[in-house]
């Protein structure tokens, strides 16, 4: 009977070993996963921040508005978050790096092109008219900031990954 009983000590002993690894793992992933927000969020203000560093003589020299620079703080912040996350698999591969930033900075750029002359009301216009109005110096010359602005904060992203400032995603966060 007492060895029973003591066998009987010994599993519960295991169960309770089993269960307590289990709990560390878990614990384990949640530290990990906190880790990765914390990197997330560093990224983000560090792109913010070159974001508004560029942006910011833009602003005081011409008639840039607040929005647009609150717009330039923004994008450049979600840039940075997905740029930490493209590159992760891939570090060397330049392509992919001047991707990420063509990208965001045409699609910035490109947003300007929109509905802006006259039409007949269904956004129907002929295409020498949509040409003649995207093909303006003030689009190309937004196209160009937006290019950029992302190359700026990826420049500043690159250098704070290789001073250890940043890391990308999976890289021990």
């Amino acid at each position: 009977e007492e060895l029973q009983g003591r066998l009987e000590d010994v599993e519960r002993a295991k169960r309770d070993l089993d269960s307590v690894s289990e709990q560390q793992g878990e614990l384990r992933a949640m530290l990990e996963e906190n880790a990765e927000r914390a990197e997330s969020l560093k990224c983000a203000v560090a792109g913010a921040a070159a974001g508004g560093l560029f942006s910011l003589p833009l602003f005081l020299a011409s008639d840039f508005d607040i929005l647009s620079l609150g717009s330039c703080v923004a994008s450049s912040a979600l840039f940075a978050l997905t740029y930490r996350y493209a590159v992760t698999n891939d570090v060397a591969n330049t392509q992919l790096k001047q991707g990420v930033v063509l990208a965001f900075g045409l699609t910035r750029g490109l947003a300007v092109v929109g509905d802006g002359g006259s039409g007949n009301g269904d956004g129907a216009r002929p295409i020498g008219e949509v040409l003649g109005s995207a093909l303006t110096y003030q689009n190309f010359a937004h196209c160009a900031q937006s290019l950029l602005l992302f190359a700026f904060v990826s420049a500043a992203l690159e250098l704070g990954f290789r001073r250890g400032a940043l890391k990308l995603f999976g890289r021990g966060g």
